[in-house]
């Protein structure tokens, strides 16, 4: 058998270094031929604080994923993408292109939005790991986004870590 990985597309994927779920969902989902590429940052808590700081301690990341000459960069932290409300999503994505050479970036939070507005969901409850700031912030970039977030609720954790073992069943009960 002669197989060349990546050879419909490569996705550098920059993941927080705690995470212990994001890459085997991604390599779960991804299709034959496409080549998933991790490069890791840290993240000690997720507190607004840390989180405006990521996408900057992302950068190296960026550089050393381009390496690979990716088609597609995704920044996988939702939080540390709409933390500094509308508009720091594609200021994230930019930043980190500018370093990767050009490659193109999404974040998780401009992915997001376009699948609601693809779905055409205009209201919806949101149900997060995170804490009270962070939600808070989450709301006001979902509302200046167009969005009407009716409901909001979170489960006050502060690592990625933790965020990380919450099960599928921890995450039905806090939609209920």
């Amino acid at each position: 058998m002669n197989v060349l990985y990546g050879e419909k597309g490569v996705i550098g994927i920059i993941n927080i270094s705690s995470c212990v779920n994001l890459e085997p969902e991604f390599y779960a989902m991804a299709p034959s031929g496409v080549a998933m590429l991790t490069a890791r940052v840290s993240l000690p808590q997720t507190t607004p604080e840390e989180l405006a700081k990521l996408a900057q301690n992302a950068c190296d990341a960026a550089y050393e994923l381009s390496t690979a000459k990716p088609d597609l960069i995704v920044f996988a932290c939702t939080s540390g993408s709409f933390i500094n409300g509308k508009g720091y999503d594609a200021e994230v994505a930019a930043m980190l292109s500018k370093v990767a050479g050009g490659v193109p970036v999404i974040t998780t939070a401009e992915a997001v939005v376009k699948a609601l507005k693809a779905l055409e969901i205009g209201r919806f409850s949101l149900g997060t790991p995170y804490i009270d700031s962070v939600n808070a912030r989450a709301k006001e970039y979902f509302t200046a986004n167009g969005f009407d977030v009716v409901k909001m609720a979170g489960l006050g954790l502060d690592t990625d870590y933790a965020i990380g073992l919450q099960t599928t069943d921890s995450i039905c009960q806090l939609a209920d």
